[in-house]
């Protein structure tokens, strides 16, 4: 069929629906404890927000006992979720080629994609723009005059940039983890895969004479971090080894992801995982302080209890 932007045109409406990309963000929205601070204490007024609202409310509480039978409980969770799904495809603003995607289905959709829909229409809510802000990392990227002639190019850039999930290749990640084991960390990788080249200067063509910076005015206290794997070759091995440094190393220092100099942000900790597997989007999300002590995976609207960090990487496998 013909394709427009990457989504195939004239998709009909089918049921069921693909929305394991917004199932998955649901439920690790739940356990990230400062957006649910600012969402739960926020009356929503737009469709989109009063649909997550239902969607998380009708999730069980984590612990040992939780679960999401066929039940009332589980009929609520998947109506809402598609009604967070049609809430979206409907508003005003957003993408259109998202908008049209997530009205036929949203099977063919990146969970990131996904995401920045549902952040813009927390945002464009007046009483959920608090919750949005806590998904939003706000920066600057300019670009500084000639370093040798003192002129700025015509087609400068001084512009605000805001992120909702700052990605970095699984290849970097991996080789950050077998070069520094235990002492390795996400921020450095993150912070290097967004550096931008310097520029030549149009007026006197020095080479790489106008530096391109970006700098932090605000690190999203719910910190999401994508990971760009390429080709279908990886390993199982890859997988685990991104999985271990994204659970031991972590992020230290949450603002050294966007900028090497900006103030500190303080230490984020991994509280879901949502990955690509077996042809859908599936999530992991840690139950308490221990990491080692209690999970919960969430797959097509079923729950299931795992106990340590090996259960989890055992359920978990290239796709």
């Amino acid at each position: 069929g013909a394709v427009d932007g990457g989504i195939p045109r004239n998709l009909k409406d089918v049921k069921p629906r693909a929305n394991c990309a917004l199932e998955a963000l649901a439920t690790a929205l739940r356990s990230a404890k400062s957006f649910r601070r600012a969402f739960d204490s926020a009356e929503a007024t737009n469709d989109a927000p009063k649909a997550l609202r239902r969607a998380l409310d009708a999730l069980p509480p984590l612990g040992p006992s939780a679960e999401l039978r066929r039940t009332t409980k589980k009929r609520q969770y998947d109506q809402s979720i598609d009604d967070l799904r049609a809430a979206l495809a409907e508003r005003e603003g957003g993408d259109p080629d998202i908008r049209q995607e997530l009205a036929t289905g949203g099977a063919h959709l990146d969970v990131a994609e996904v995401l920045g829909e549902l952040v813009e229409a927390l945002t464009s809510d007046a009483s959920t723009k608090n919750a949005a802000s806590t998904l939003t990392s706000v920066g600057r990227i300019t670009q500084a005059p000639c370093a040798k002639c003192g002129k700025s190019n015509s087609d400068a850039v001084d512009e605000q940039v805001l992120e909702y999930a700052r990605s970095a290749p699984a290849t970097k990640l991996k080789q950050e983890r077998v070069k520094y084991k235990t002492r390795a960390h996400l921020a450095p990788v993150y912070l290097l895969a967004h550096a931008h080249t310097a520029k030549s200067c149009d007026a006197c063509h020095a080479p790489k004479a106008c530096e391109v910076t970006q700098t932090l005015s605000r690190c999203a206290s719910t910190l999401i971090l994508g990971i760009t794997w390429t080709g279908i070759d990886r390993s199982r091995g890859d997988v685990l080894s991104v999985m271990d440094l994204a659970l031991m190393g972590g992020v230290r220092e949450a603002a050294k992801c966007f900028d090497d100099k900006a103030k500190k942000a303080g230490r984020r900790d991994l509280v879901a995982l949502i990955m690509f597997r077996g042809n859908h989007y599936t999530s992991f999300v840690r139950k308490g302080k221990d990491w080692n002590k209690g999970w919960e995976w969430h797959d097509r609207g079923s729950v299931v209890q795992l106990g340590g960090w090996e259960e989890v990487k055992q359920r978990a496998e290239p796709s």
